[in-house]
């Protein structure tokens, strides 16, 4: 996992964490309902995360949203081109499929909310970014976004070596 991605899991781990802790006390008072909702959350908090740090893809799509261009084929060539980069075995493979023994026997579940996380925050990222092509109508947003997306990038490998 990349260090950007370490960043950005770590605290929606901690949400997913805190947010399986009340299902499992809510199961445990009540006998009869069963963990699934738990995994669903936890994989599409986790896959989120994951999908949070791919500045490049992000970026890709959200350019394709706002000047309204092949926003659908846009997204699927980003999914298309996740499974050209050996990390994306690494996301999911390794790191989910390990995540994803917590939750037995509702593994299917934990990986549908991954799934689910990824589809949605494409489409959401693609279409949604109409709202904001007013606002990057100039050369000089496009920059700025460069630039805070560069500083962030920075800031997460800064924290990365010092911390």
């Amino acid at each position: 996992m990349t260090g950007a991605q370490l960043a950005c899991a770590g605290p929606v781990s901690a949400v997913s964490r805190t947010l399986r802790k009340a299902l499992q006390d809510a199961v445990a008072s009540h006998p009869g309902i069963h963990l699934a909702p738990s995994a669903l959350l936890a994989g599409f908090s986790t896959g989120l995360g994951l999908i949070l740090a791919n500045g490049a893809q992000n970026a890709f799509v959200l350019r394709q949203g706002i000047r309204r261009e092949r926003v659908v084929a846009g997204g699927g060539e980003c999914l298309l081109l996740t499974w050209a980069n050996p990390h994306v075995y690494l996301d999911t493979m390794v790191l989910l499929g390990s995540i994803s023994t917590q939750y037995a026997p509702d593994q299917g579940w934990f990986g549908a909310g991954a799934v689910v996380a990824s589809v949605s925050f494409f489409a959401a990222l693609g279409y949604g970014a109409r709202v904001l092509a007013p606002a990057f109508a100039s050369s000089q947003a496009w920059v700025g976004l460069e630039i805070v997306v560069g500083l962030t990038m920075w800031g997460i490998a800064a924290a990365l070596a010092l911390g």
